[in-house]
């Protein structure tokens, strides 16, 4: 498991591109550490995840576009490589 202290400051940002933000940190950080095979993203925004992979424009792209050539590099490295979402909902009802 990696960890690591991250600290942004923003202003005037909604939940969706604060969770989209974290993720991207994450992501980056995993994707440039040597030996990783998969990442597994667990996150109660599905839809900011699938932002992370979507190349259309999109109004969080400026928050994607910096980590495409990474995955990209990540898949290029070895077909066995992983990318995996888990869906888990804030609330169970």
């Amino acid at each position: 498991m990696i960890t690591h202290k991250s600290k942004m400051h923003a202003t005037n940002i909604t939940s969706t591109k604060a969770k989209i933000m974290s993720m991207r940190l994450r992501l980056k950080q995993a994707l440039t550490t040597v030996g990783v095979k998969k990442i597994t993203i667990i996150t109660d925004t599905i839809h900011g995840a699938q932002k992370l992979f979507d190349t259309s424009l999109h109004p969080y792209q400026t928050l994607v576009t910096p980590t495409m050539e990474k995955i990209y590099n990540f898949f290029s490295q070895s077909p066995d490589n992983i990318i995996a979402i888990w869906h888990c909902p804030s609330k169970y009802k």
